[in-house]
């Protein structure tokens, strides 16, 4: 197994209408890579996860008496988490000639939480792979819009985000479709004031200073909590800024409110004292995506069918032992037990759905708005980056995830027909 950890991607970029009050052309503060629009916190099943430039080698969990020491002297052995469940949950096998798969390196994004990070634990994938000749590549990112900056530079063939990166994408031409999407789970963002802060209501943020980051959910957030409170965009200061900045702003009192995700919420409560003045579950939850470049699905969808699997069972164990998989996760995210475990229990549901009319239309009219208020530079159509039913019978597993039995036999008449 091949893990590198990625900091810096390619050249390419979407460039924001001019905004002279934050200085700023699409540039972030203290840019986190060369793609100045994308830095998005992901909600942790997807949090803490993205793209990079410097290579590091790991060794793959081997099985049993392999032990992970990890905060509080809690002890885990890697080998007893029963994320494996019965070989005949996930059976699929592509039908045929499997030679056409030897010698190809599948690439997926983990982050340092989440389903993808205890499948790469695990070597669960690899096992799957193994009688196809197939090897992973795990690559690390700290966040989805650099997930989508290595889907565009090529690097990456699976990854996961919230909803907003991949409108970003679109718009900076990136060749990728949309694999999956996972249903909301409860809405956990909230613009956050200082302990002190005079701000009483959302009005109040008329010319202030609000961090976040752009091209991401919490970029969306904001933009529909001050139009919902009678506000422009152009009414505030924008702040553009990676969560690590935006925290020292914060603390330092150099911005008047910042717009973020959990674990950040919980963090900032917790060291500075932070308010809430008003949490995002007045937009509601838009859910996640899981994203792949658009070459490598068509050409190779039995492995992203896969990946899918294991990515689903590790993340149905994660909702039913969200304890167990934070003290897993918690030495590799730089995170406590306790901020961990609340982030899995509140995150997105791990069940995959297929992109349906509805969730194209969701996802067009939050284009829309980005374009109205001259966010992106162009219109987009979001149905450009959807496959077809057929292709989607053959890439989502079974009947599970709502494609019905006879659309998916028909494309691919030798996957299983039942299902737990």
């Amino acid at each position: 197994m091949k893990s590198s950890s990625v900091t810096a991607g390619p050249s390419w970029t979407v460039t924001f209408a001019s905004d002279a009050r934050s200085g700023s052309r699409g540039h972030i503060g203290r840019p986190l890579t060369r793609l100045g629009v994308f830095v998005l916190p992901i909600l942790l099943s997807s949090v803490l996860s993205g793209c990079g430039g410097q290579k590091t080698s790991t060794t793959a969990p081997n099985g049993a008496g392999q032990t992970a020491a990890l905060s509080g002297g809690e002890l885990v052995h890697l080998a007893s988490v029963p994320i494996s469940l019965d070989p005949k949950t996930f059976a699929f096998l592509p039908a045929g000639d499997k030679s056409k798969y030897a010698g190809t390196t599948f690439r997926i994004g983990y982050g340092k939480g989440g389903a993808s990070a205890i499948v790469k634990l695990q070597g669960t994938l690899e096992a799957r792979f193994k009688p196809l000749g197939v090897s992973v590549e795990w690559l690390q990112f700290p966040m989805g819009p650099q997930m989508m900056e290595g889907i565009g530079a090529g690097s990456l063939d699976l990854g996961s985000c919230a909803s907003t990166p991949p409108i970003f994408a679109q718009a900076a031409n990136v060749d990728f479709v949309y694999v999956a999407t996972t249903p909301p789970g409860k809405s956990n963002g909230a613009i956050l004031i200082p302990k002190n802060s005079p701000i009483k209501s959302v009005k109040d943020l008329r010319g202030k200073r609000i961090a976040f980051q752009p091209g991401s959910v919490w970029h969306y957030a904001l933009v529909k909590i001050l139009e919902a409170n009678g506000l422009k965009y152009d009414d505030i200061i924008p702040a553009k800024m990676a969560p690590a900045d935006s925290s020292t702003a914060f603390n330092s009192g150099a911005i008047d409110a910042w717009v973020q995700g959990e674990p950040y919420v919980t963090l900032a409560q917790r060291k500075s004292g932070a308010r809430i003045l008003v949490n995002t579950a007045a937009i509601g939850n838009t859910g996640g995506f899981y994203l792949g470049s658009a070459p490598r699905v068509r050409q190779y969808p039995e492995l992203f069918r896969i990946a899918l699997e294991e990515l689903k069972r590790a993340g149905d164990w994660m909702k039913q032992n969200p304890h167990q998989a934070a003290v897993l996760t918690t030495e590799r995210a730089g995170l406590d037990v306790a901020t961990i475990e609340k982030t899995i229990r509140e995150g997105n549901n791990t069940r995959f759905l297929p992109i349906t009319p509805d969730v194209i239309k969701s996802q067009q009219q939050q284009a829309d708005l980005f374009s109205k208020i001259k966010i992106l530079p162009t219109q987009i159509d979001v149905k450009q980056k959807v496959l077809t039913a057929k292709e989607y019978a053959v890439l989502l597993p079974d009947n599970r995830f709502g494609l019905p039995d006879k659309a998916r036999i028909a494309a691919n008449p030798a996957a299983p027909t039942k299902t737990n």
